[in-house]
C-alpha cells in the first residue's frame, strides 16, 4: 500500500509517497530580537554563567559571551491523523519564544559549527555542562530553543509547584519576559526549532555571523522531541535555499522509540502514539543520526531498529552504554543520603556523549562513518545479560565496566528500589563493591595492577575517540580515589 505523509504549514506541503519526496519550500526566517545584557537586578531564568559567577569569567577568559535572544515566528497547529499523516489547522499561531546563545565574542574564532538543543520542558535547563567543554576547546556556539513545555511540567502548578518551561518565566522576571508568547498546547515547538535553525544559518542576527554547520542534540525528553522531528517529517521540512537540510547531523541520547516517553506528541494536549505505532520507527533522512542510550532505555529498546548505515546521508548508529540509568555519573558518586547503602553509578555519559559529538561532527565533514559496536546482549528471556559479577555484557564498554571495582547492578536492599519516574520506574542501578576476595582474584598485583589495567582502557577509549584527554585524566583521577577505598 502506498504511504502518503502531508505536511502542511501555510502555503508549504512536503509529500512523501512510496519514500519519494517532492522538495520543500526555504524555511522562512523568523524575527530576531537579542534581550538586554543579563544583570543582578535583570536576570536571565537558569541562567548557565550568571554575573560574577566563575561560570561567567571562564567564558569571558576564553572570549566568549551568553546572550539571550526573542525569536518571533508562526506556527501550524499539528495534530496526528492515520497511517502517521500530520494535519494542521489552517490558520497560523504566533509565538515568541527564547534563546540562550553562548558563541565566541569574536566571529575570527567561531568554527562555523553550531549546536542546537531544545530546552527542557521542566524548569526550562539546558545541557550546557554536557555540552560545555567539547563547544569551549572547538571554538563552537551552543543554541539553546525554548520548546514549551508538556503535560506533567504544566500539571505541576496544580500541585503548587510551577515547572513548565514557559509558565515560569514571567513570574521569576515580567520586565524581560514580557514579550514571551507562547501557545497553551506547545503545538509551535517544531517551527520554533526549524526557524531558529533557518535563522542560524540564513542570517547572522543571532550569532554576527552565518552557521555552517548544525547539530542537534537531546537529552530525554529533548531526546524524545528530536525523534519526533525527524519522524514526522520536520526535518524535511527544515530546508535551505537550494533545498539542503538546515540540521546537518543528530544525537538521540537517553531515549529510546520503544518507551511510552521515547516519542514526544504533536502538541501537549494530544496523546502519545501508541508503542507498537510504526511511526516510531526512526525513519532515515538525509542527514546522520546517532542514538546514545544508557542501560536504563536499553531495558525497552526492543522494537525494530535501523540498521547501521554508513553513509551520511540515512546514516545510522545505534550506542548503549552500560552500568547507568537515565543521567550521568562520575560526579555523583557519594552514597545517597537515603537508607540505600551503595553509591550512584559513575559511568560518565556526559564524556561518552561529548565523543559522539565529535564522532558526529566528522561523520558530516570528513565523510568519517563512527565504527559500531554491538548492543547489549540479551538472554533467551528477552533479559540483559549478564556477566560473573552482575554487569551487563556487550554494549559501549566503559572503563568502569571493563575494570571492574564493582557491579552496577539493581541491589536487593528495598531501600534501594527504583523511584518512579513520570513515564514509569527507572532501573534503579547503583555501584555495588565488589568483595576483597573478587578484586584479589581480578587484579593480583593489587592497586597498582587494577591501575594499569583501568590506565590501558582509558587509553583504548582515547584511540577510539570516545574519550578527550581531559575527560579520560578526570576518570584517572577518580579511578585513583576509588582504588584506594577499594584496596585499603
Amino acid at each position: 500500500m502506498t504511504l502518503r505523509r502531508c505536511l502542511m504549514t501555510g502555503a508549504v506541503m512536503l509529500m512523501l509517497v512510496a519514500g519519494s519526496a517532492q522538495a520543500a519550500p526555504a524555511t522562512a526566517l523568523a524575527q530576531i530580537a537579542k534581550a538586554a545584557p543579563v544583570t543582578s537586578q535583570d536576570p536571565m531564568w537558569s541562567d548557565p554563567a550568571p554575573p560574577g559567577s566563575e561560570a561567567a569569567a571562564r567564558l569571558a577568559d576564553l572570549g566568549y559571551v551568553r546572550e539571550e535572544v526573542f525569536l518571533t515566528g508562526t506556527a501550524g497547529g499539528w495534530r496526528a491523523g492515520p497511517e502517521g499523516a500530520i494535519r494542521t489547522r489552517p490558520s497560523q499561531t504566533p509565538y515568541t519564544t527564547r534563546l540562550v546563545v553562548i558563541r565566541p565574542a569574536a566571529s575570527a574564532r567561531f568554527s562555523g559549527r553550531v549546536h542546537l538543543v531544545p530546552i527542557h520542558p521542566s524548569l526550562g535547563d539546558t545541557p550546557w555542562e554536557w555540552a560545555a567543554p567539547h563547544v569551549l576547546a572547538n571554538g563552537d556556539a551552543f543554541v539553546a530553543v525554548m520548546i514549551g513545555g508538556d503535560a506533567p511540567s504544566r500539571a505541576s502548578a496544580a500541585a503548587g509547584r510551577q515547572m513548565s518551561a514557559p509558565l515560569v518565566l514571567k513570574p521569576f522576571n515580567g520586565q524581560r519576559y514580557g514579550a514571551i508568547n507562547w501557545p497553551n498546547d506547545d503545538s509551535a515547538r517544531w517551527e520554533a526549532f526549524s526557524q531558529t535553525a533557518a535563522s542560524l544559518k540564513q542570517d547572522d542576527a543571532i550569532l554576527g555571523v552565518r552557521a555552517k554547520r548544525i547539530y542537534a542534540s537531546g537529552w530525554s525528553f529533548t531526546g524524545s522531541f528530536l525523534r519526533t522531528f525527524i519522524n514526522e517529517g520536520f526535518h524535511d521540512l527544515a530546508r535551505g535555499a537550494s533545498g539542503e537540510p538546515l540540521i546537518d547531523g543528530y544525537l538521540i541520547g537517553i531515549s529510546a522509540g520503544g518507551f511510552i516517553a521515547g516519542y514526544v506528541p504533536l502538541d501537549s494536549l494530544s496523546p502519545v502514539r501508541p508503542i507498537k505505532d510504526p511511526v516510531r520507527s526512526l525513519k532515515a533522512i538525509d542527514a546522520p543520526v546517532i542514538e546514545l542510550m544508557s542501560q536504563n532505555e536499553a531495558l525497552t529498546n526492543t522494537g525494530p531498529q535501523p540498521p547501521n548505515k554508513d553513509s551520511a546521508k540515512g546514516g545510522h548508529r545505534l550506542y548503549e552504554l552500560g552500568g547507568l540509568t537515565h543521567g550521568d555519573g562520575l560526579r555523583s558518586t557519594p552514597a545517597p543520603a537515603n537508607a540505600c547503602p551503595y553509591g550512584h553509578s559513575d559511568v560518565p555519559m556526559s564524556h561518552f556523549a561529548r565523543g559522539t559529538l565529535t564522532k558526529l561532527e566528522a561523520w558530516v565533514e570528513r565523510g568519517a562513518p563512527p565504527t559500531p559496536t554491538k548492543r547489549i546482549a540479551r538472554n533467551t528471556d528477552g533479559r540483559l545479560a549478564q556477566d560473573a559479577y552482575g554487569n551487563v555484557v556487550g554494549g559501549l564498554r566503559s572503563a568502569q565496566l571493563e575494570v571492574p571495582l564493582a557491579a552496577y547492578i539493581e541491589p536487593v536492599e528495598q531501600a534501594c528500589a527504583p523511584r518512579a519516574g513520570p513515564s514509569g520506574a527507572y532501573l534503579a542501578i547503583r555501584k555495588v563493591p565488589l568483595e576483597r576476595r573478587t578484586l584479589d582474584q581480578l587484579y593480583p598485583d593489587g592497586r597498582e595492577g587494577f591501575l594499569t589495567k583501568f590506565d590501558t582502557a582509558l587509553e583504548g577509549l582515547k584511540a577510539a575517540g570516545w574519550l578527550s584527554t581531559d575527560d579520560a585524566s578526570e576518570q584517572a583521577v577518580q579511578a585513583r580515589a576509588n582504588a584506594a577505598l577499594a584496596f585499603q
